[in-house]
């Protein structure tokens, strides 16, 4: 495989057609390459325990104190603190539910339309979106079932975390960190999983789109596919890799100062003992939306081209790549799955 001209063509596809990056601002809005976020229970040893301080929050008092703030203000505001958590916790999460159908509608119709512009053919977004509308049921089984394992893990953690919290907040000198190495254990081999299902899902995509299957069974055709093609498929993985590091690099860079801002008014208040105002809190909520949109933006660019990339490098390596403009026109196109 060339992959100097399958990037030339990929960069091209895109950059004609620049439809489909408005399509992978939607699919970065929704987490076009999704990521977990620690959970920091190691720290409980660094805690320090004493018998100052109230009998629930000792140890967590005298942390605060550590850091001059005034542990007495913090106590009367937890209730308010906790109830505003969980209000932005809920309205985010059905936020990102709603972005993350979007997402595997945008990734359906930008992988119909480069086929579709590869074969001679034109799109644009109306069509790509609806296009890629149709592909949404099976598709969405087919991430249900990938992240059937990843799911289970994070509920387990989420419900030990709840357990400790609630169950032995104040009490760590009675608790052993040897229930840690299990977890941990269980989390080593998510990185491998999820090294396979990166490299299998975009194919299970494809054959959702193309060869009009069902969720489980594009799975199996994914590992099938991967197995047959691994060292091309392989090398294309780090080189989107490196490229994606930079530009998530840059998306951070250019976002995270606009919710560090947004939320300094939210946090003096918290450690001041005061509820935040209706001010502060949109505010934050203004600074929290800005950022995802920014980091979606610096992104989206690289979506397209890493979506379209990979379509022309499928279709190559699935032998089904259609006729070029200059040998057949649109309307002369034989019915293949990719135009059907």
């Amino acid at each position: 495989m060339d992959f100097g001209d399958l990037f030339k063509r990929g960069w091209q596809i895109t950059w004609n057609n620049k439809f489909l990056y408005v399509l992978a601002f939607l699919a970065a809005l929704g987490g076009s390459g999704s990521s977990g976020g620690g959970g920091g229970s190691s720290r409980v040893n660094n805690i320090p325990t004493g018998n100052s301080g109230s009998e629930e929050f000792g140890a967590f008092e005298d942390l605060l104190n550590e850091f001059g703030f005034d542990f007495g203000s913090f106590e009367s505001a937890l209730p308010t603190i906790i109830g505003t958590a969980a209000a932005i916790i809920c309205a985010l999460l059905i936020v990102r539910i709603v972005l993350w159908l979007i997402r595997m509608v945008s990734e359906a119709g930008m992988i119909k339309s480069v086929a579709e512009i590869n074969g001679g053919g034109s799109s644009n977004f109306k069509k790509a979106f609806t296009d890629g509308r149709a592909f949404l049921s099976p598709i969405f089984v087919c991430n249900l079932l990938l992240l059937i394992i990843p799911i289970a893990f994070v509920l387990a953690l989420l419900g030990l975390g709840a357990l400790l919290f609630f169950g032995g907040l104040g009490n760590f000198d009675d608790f052993s960190p040897l229930i840690f190495i299990p977890i941990i254990c269980l989390g080593c081999l998510l990185v491998p999983y999820g090294f396979i299902v990166g490299l299998i899902y975009p194919i299970a995509q494809r054959g959702i789109v193309f060869k009009g299957m069902d969720a489980w069974a594009s799975i199996k055709y994914g590992w099938q596919f991967l197995k047959k093609h691994a060292a091309d498929i392989l090398i294309l993985g780090f080189l989107f890799t490196i490229v994606g590091f930079i530009v998530n690099i840059v998306a951070l860079v250019a976002s995270i100062p606009l919710l560090i801002g947004a939320g300094l008014p939210v946090f003096f208040a918290f450690m001041e003992g005061d509820t935040p105002g209706a001010g502060a809190i949109g505010l934050l909520v203004a600074g929290l939306i800005a950022m995802i949109v920014v980091a979606a933006a610096v992104s989206s660019i690289f979506i397209a081209f890493r979506s379209a990339t990979f379509t022309l490098a499928y279709l190559e390596l699935d032998g089904t790549t259609a006729a070029a403009p200059e040998e057949k026109g649109p309307d002369d196109l034989p019915v293949s799955p990719l135009t059907s």
